[in-house]
């Protein structure tokens, strides 16, 4: 959901930090009339991830690129999640420069790191796959398969804290946001108990959404599908040991709706440095 009220505020204070549009626009390289159209709330889209890194930049400290990126909805879609940690991964590419790995090496690599709905063991898992499979003969001299493994390590670490950031920069900035502990491991493998959900607060149903419900007075999310005579919901599970649910339209009182889950994954992704 792109906030334009919000995002118009932060520009504006830009603006007043510069004392006109035009210093803003030349200092963050973008169109001037582009920038005003924003701040009047005249575009109903939000700039692309670039434009808004370039105006985090020239903010001089008003507002960061999480914040942006959160405030113009981009967190609601997991390709512009990609697109974030597609932009970490060239960013860290410098520390795979010793180890002169190939174009499809790397294009493998991208696809591990940058696919961000698997858990974190998970993609560890694929990491050190890969790196096994590599050979060391086109390696910087000393250098082994360790090293490679370390170097990959820390950049799925800075992809994953950077995308963790930006979640926590949306839930301190927009309070129809939330976390959710699951209770139960109905949708296992992607939520188990203990993993963390981000939820974004909605009190009804919606076709083919995965949802956070309360029912039989317990917090569990299900994936909710029409049936085709439109006389019920199905209720599904990702865990088979969870059957489906069978809700009728004249039930849905025996349910509360608390919101859409827009993200799931493990509780260590979600943890600060040092805790």
């Amino acid at each position: 959901m792109f906030e334009q009220k919000k995002f118009s505020i932060i520009l504006s204070k830009i603006v007043d930090l510069y004392g006109s549009t035009v210093a803003f626009a030349s200092s963050a390289q973008v169109g001037r009339s582009y920038l005003s159209k924003y701040i009047n709330m005249k575009i109903p889209s939000p700039p692309t991830p670039k434009i808004l890194e370039k105006i985090a930049n020239a903010s001089r400290g008003i507002t960061n690129y999480d914040e942006l990126m959160g405030i113009c909805g981009y967190l609601n879609s997991n390709t512009s999640e990609q697109i974030i940690s597609n932009k970490i991964f060239d960013d860290n590419l410098f520390l795979l420069d010793k180890y002169h790995l190939d174009n499809s090496d790397l294009e493998h690599l991208k696809k591990i790191l940058i696919n961000r709905n698997e858990k974190q063991a998970n993609i560890v898992s694929q990491i050190n796959n890969f790196a096994e499979q590599i050979s060391t003969s086109s390696f910087d001299e000393n250098l082994t398969i360790v090293d490679l493994y370390n170097d990959l390590i820390k950049i799925n670490e800075n992809i994953s804290n950077k995308l963790v950031n930006l979640r926590h920069s949306v839930l301190n900035s927009n309070t129809n946001y939330f976390e959710f502990t699951s209770e139960d491991d109905a949708m296992y493998p992607l939520l188990d108990i203990g993993d963390i959900a981000l939820v974004y607060k909605q009190d009804y149903i919606e076709d083919g959404a995965t949802l956070l419900i309360n029912m039989d007075n317990h917090n569990t999310i299900r994936k909710f599908n029409l049936s085709e005579d439109k006389t019920y919901y199905i209720l599904s599970a990702m865990n088979g040991y969870y059957k489906n649910i069978d809700l009728k339209i004249t039930d849905l009182n025996k349910i509360k709706v608390l919101g859409k889950v827009i993200k799931a994954e493990n509780k260590s992704a979600f943890k600060k440095k040092g805790v």
